[in-house]
């Protein structure tokens, strides 16, 4: 909630600009889209984390290599590396589709693809889902 109101001048300047007709109003309306699509998948993440632990250093160290996975994985030296270490191309494919940083190209051309929302709202719905059954087996035993 408070992201999107921290994004809300972004969301004013591109009202502005809009009545101008200017290209420069989608790029910024998928910007503040893609900040919170990105926010809700890493705060989803740390629900699930800090729903793993009991210890809130351990829940944020645990959270900030899931997210930073997300955002390397599909960074060119790390796929390289990957496919060097293993030697088949389908693994480093199938992990480079895990990362977020993949799904963001679209969003940096000003274009919201349903397979990136897509993407990051199964991101987001997995993890709240994991938390749930987390804390479900915690109170059951």
């Amino acid at each position: 909630m408070r992201l999107g109101i921290a994004e809300s001048p972004v969301f004013a300047r591109a009202a502005t600009h809009g009545v101008r007709r200017m290209p420069i109003v989608d790029v910024l309306r998928s910007h503040g889209r893609t900040v919170l699509l990105a926010a809700g998948t890493y705060l989803a993440i740390s629900c699930m984390t800090s729903a793993i632990t009991r210890n809130q250093v351990v829940s944020f160290i645990l959270s900030v290599v899931a997210c930073l996975f997300l955002i390397l994985a599909g960074f060119p030296p790390a796929t390289e590396f990957l496919s060097k270490l293993t030697r088949e191309s389908w693994i480093a494919d199938s992990v480079a589709a895990l990362s977020g940083i993949t799904h963001f190209e679209q969003f940096q051309k000003g274009v919201l693809g349903s397979r990136d929302v897509i993407f990051f709202l199964s991101l987001i719905g997995f993890s709240l889902f994991t938390t749930g059954v987390i804390l479900r087996g915690h109170r059951a035993g």
